[in-house]
């Protein structure tokens, strides 16, 4: 009877010569570990920013340098390079997976090259070095020393504040000259180019440019007074093979990859109104949202030559306005979920289509895109519905689905990076209330000969105005968190809206279905036969303000 032989797995466990290697792999491994791993942050304001000492480049190499010669590991995952703005801290990613990985441990030691690498605000530089200290993570930066003492986290806010008071006052300043320019009637030099114009920087004017200025033309005429479609106009001029506004920006060295017309810039030139000859300035904040008109700055007529007169202008807008057109195809391929289809794929939305054989289907519009399609597969439209439609009235029958879903949410708990960030914002507030204590106690104390008492009225104020900016984050991330703490406290309307609703489930015709998943936010994320829904319960208050009662569910094929 022969004997059968080990698995692999367990051959090589019995084996003294593995055994050993993996030994000494493993005392190689902890040996390494012990050994300091350090992040290294490198950050520029803009792409073309090569400052001495400030390019991301040279930022690495001096933060590896800096780390070889106090012994700290550097791994290549831990490296974090980005360009944002200094003034800025919850919204740059790199600095936040950097803080993420301070919290997990995953890195003991933040370098930096220069403090205002890090941060240019000193209420942000504080929450991050208070939070970097409470686990146990130390910072440092290679071009000047950090001191941890009072007075030393003292000297540095003032600096830091002094900073941004400065790059406050550039930006008013700026702000300040541009808006004084346009108050003179002229436009402002700095932006891209408007299609179909270009600007005179001496007199502040625009001048038509009129190999593009005869495209905005005709795509009014086009649009206004033959109907045609957005996606038409988009398909006839890529085909003409004419360049598209972004050409003008000057990135696309490329020929094979030149950009092409797409239904957003046909939207934004058919409402702009300097084509009929009104120039308006200062329409949108620094985040492209659209200001009251109040606040909006027109400059005299002249400015900006009309392209097309103001009826074929305003026939535009009419248009625009009136065109929507989902009544009527609605009326025509009666598809329950026109909109609330998205590819997997690409993230596109999928837009209902029948094929040859009268079968209807979803299909992602990537395929109308220049660059073709996904790659994504058909999905059947009667199935995908059916499915969907039944999953909505399995959720409105059985409420407590969305019990259940509530509980695991109040489960997992609030946005850990936000318990974090209160944390450390609260500890910022402990700490200058023992700095304002000592100051406080030193301007009693001190004799007005020995100690300019001045200096230490002025540095309180500095505390008093960071105490200020801290208090602010702290109530925004409390808002959020008492927002969070308020949705999951909500299950109850939740579930007295779904059993109002199950009533009458039976007789909802295709419109009052259609009206029911777009009061429940209904998303479904489709390839081929591989779908997921989702969709949230909206309260029942007037307003009609959404809850985050999420729910979804999983179909895979």
């Amino acid at each position: 009877m022969s004997v059968p032989s080990l698995p692999n797995h367990l051959a090589l466990r019995q084996s003294p010569e593995k055994t050993a290697d993996q030994t000494n792999t493993t005392r190689k491994a902890k040996l390494r570990h012990k050994r300091p791993l350090a992040g290294l942050y490198c950050r520029v304001s803009s792409p073309g920013q090569e400052e001495d000492g400030t390019s991301l480049d040279t930022q690495e190499t001096r933060c590896r340098h800096y780390a070889t010669e106090h012994g700290y590991l550097v791994d290549d995952a831990h490296i974090y390079r980005e360009v944002y703005t200094g003034t800025e801290l919850w919204e740059r990613p790199k600095l936040t997976a950097l803080r993420s990985a301070i919290r997990q441990g995953a890195v003991t030691h933040l370098i930096a090259y220069a403090i205002d690498r890090l941060s240019r605000d000193p209420v942000h530089l504080g929450v991050i070095l208070s939070e970097a200290e409470h686990h146990g993570a130390v910072v440092e930066f290679v071009s000047e020393p950090l001191d941890h003492s009072p007075e030393g986290q003292l000297i540095r806010f003032v600096r830091g504040y002094a900073a941004l008071v400065e790059a406050e006052k550039i930006r008013e300043r700026s702000v300040r000259g541009k808006r004084a320019r346009l108050q003179d009637g002229k436009i402002h030099n700095f932006g891209t180019e408007l299609y179909g114009y270009r600007r005179n920087k001496v007199n502040g004017k625009r001048e038509v440019y009129e190999p593009e200025s005869c495209i905005v033309r005709q795509i009014f005429r086009w649009y206004a007074e033959e109907k045609v479609g957005t996606r038409s106009i988009v398909r006839r001029l890529n085909g003409q093979g004419v360049p598209p506004p972004s050409i003008s920006k000057g990135l696309w060295q490329d020929l094979e990859r030149r950009p092409y017309w797409n239904q957003g810039q046909i939207h934004r030139i058919l409402r702009e109104p300097a084509y009929k000859g009104l120039t308006i300035s200062w329409r949108y904040d620094k985040v492209g949202r659209l200001k009251p008109e109040t606040e909006w700055l027109s400059l005299p007529e002249g400015v900006t030559p009309a392209l097309v007169d103001s009826p074929l202008w305003e026939a535009a807008q009419k248009h625009r306005t009136s065109n929507t057109g989902a009544q009527t195809r609605n009326q025509a391929r009666p598809y329950l979920l026109r909109g609330m289809v998205v590819c997997e794929v690409c993230g596109r939305k999928m837009r209902p289509s029948p094929e040859s054989r009268g079968r209807l289907i979803y299909r992602c519009s990537s395929r109308e895109t220049p660059s073709g399609p996904c790659g994504s597969r058909r999905v059947p439209a009667a199935d995908l519905e059916q499915w969907t439609w039944e999953q909505v009235c399995h959720l409105l029958r059985n409420p407590s689905l969305i019990a259940a879903e509530l509980e695991r949410q109040r489960q997992e708990g609030p946005d850990q990076r936000l318990l974090a960030d209160k944390d450390a914002l609260q500890r910022s507030l402990a700490k200058l209330a023992q700095q304002q204590s000592k100051l406080l106690r030193l301007f009693r104390e001190v004799d007005e000969e020995v100690y300019p008492v001045d200096l230490i009225k002025r540095e309180l104020a500095q505390i008093e105005k960071e105490k200020a900016h801290l208090t602010a984050a702290l109530t925004q991330i409390e808002a959020q968190l008492a927002a969070w703490q308020l949705s999951v406290e909500r299950w109850g309307a939740a579930m007295d809206y779904c059993w109002t609703v199950a009533q009458n489930l039976e007789t909802f015709d295709h419109h009052e279905k259609r009206r029911m998943l777009e009061a429940l936010a209904i998303k479904v994320v489709a390839n081929g036969r591989d779908w997921r829904i989702k969709g949230s319960i909206p309260e029942d208050e007037p307003g009609g303000i959404m809850s985050q009662a999420s729910w979804g569910w999983d179909r895979l094929a």
